[in-house]
């Protein structure tokens, strides 16, 4: 009959003991800094690691593939007509993906295939999205 006390009583302390250090284990956690500092300007860097050359395709097209691009797009946007407006976008499709501005050579990939309507111009406008 006395060993079943403590053994009620050691169940007792070890969830305290448990309670307890839980508690104190999310108070050090909420002490921990909430903010991180970039602080990357003040550290030299280091010459011996060599970092890849980051180049946005995005911006960087040639000069003359712009001006391809303005000028067909002038034309387009003038609504020649359906069949020039296909045609215009189809050569758009080409000079934006030369270009490396691909989200915009699919999107008249898309124009001219609502155009065309056929199974290959919709193929090649899913092609261009993915």
């Amino acid at each position: 009959m006395l060993s079943a006390k403590p053994v009620k009583f050691q169940m007792l302390k070890t969830r305290i003991i448990l309670v307890v250090a839980s508690a104190v284990v999310i108070w050090l956690i909420f002490l921990l800094p909430k903010v991180v500092v970039e602080n990357e300007a003040t550290v030299a860097p280091d010459s011996s690691k060599s970092s890849p050359v980051k180049t946005d395709m995005h911006t960087k097209a040639p000069r003359k593939v712009i001006e391809k691009i303005s000028r067909l797009r002038a034309k387009y946007l003038g609504g020649a007509g359906n069949k020039k407006n296909a045609i215009f976008a189809d050569s758009l499709i080409k000079l934006y993906a030369e270009a490396g501005k691909f989200d915009s050579a699919a999107w008249f990939a898309e124009e001219a295939s609502t155009f065309f309507n056929t199974t290959e111009s919709w193929i090649k406008a899913g092609d261009n999205y993915y």
